[in-house]
């Protein structure tokens, strides 16, 4: 793993710091405490096991969605729907950072909180062209990407609101669980 070989695939990249390290270290810890010594804290092994299984559901689903509509979206008005960017017929031919502008959402760049939150997987676009930059710098790279994109007469799929995030995916997901149409 990268924390003990300094690499990434073949790319070596600096060593953590001592900071980092007693960081890693200490989450670890805390995460190991709390899986392992929380069903031990006087609480009835059924209820442990519940709020386990309660807790590991919504982490689940909250990662599910998070990942979901950002990949699985469909835009009307001025932007491309997913399903028909999916296919085009030189789709071997196009370039891979035009093909991660087409195929994947950012949302909701102005909320802080929801930033943090989900730890910038609301800047996926930047995320799937810059996977080694740290998640601190995508607010201020979204803001290249999106005039990159721009000079380049490419489309930057970014919406202001998680709400209107979920609601493409969700209208997306539900038009593909329709029968098609006889034409």
């Amino acid at each position: 793993s990268f924390f003990f070989t300094h690499y990434t695939g073949t790319v070596r990249l600096s060593p953590p710091t001592f900071g980092d390290r007693v960081q890693f270290v200490i989450a670890k810890l805390v995460w190991t405490l709390g899986i392992v010594l929380y069903p031990y804290s006087g609480l009835p092994v059924t209820w442990c096991i519940g709020l386990n299984l309660i807790s590991e559901f919504l982490l689940g689903n909250l990662l599910g969605y998070t990942f979901g509509v950002s990949h699985v979206f469909g835009l009307d008005g001025d932007r491309v729907k997913m399903g028909h960017v999916c296919q085009p017929k030189d789709f071997l031919a196009q370039d891979w950072g035009e093909w991660q502008l087409l195929t994947t959402l950012d949302y909701a760049h102005s909320n802080t909180f929801l930033q943090f939150f989900v730890g910038s997987l609301n800047y996926q676009v930047v995320h799937h062209l810059f996977p080694d930059i740290s998640n601190h710098h995508h607010p201020d790279l979204a803001k290249i990407v999106q005039q990159t994109a721009k000079e380049f007469g490419l489309v930057y799929h970014v919406v202001p609101s998680f709400k209107e995030a979920a609601s493409a995916h969700l209208h997306y997901m539900r038009e593909m669980g329709e029968q098609p149409k006889q034409g």
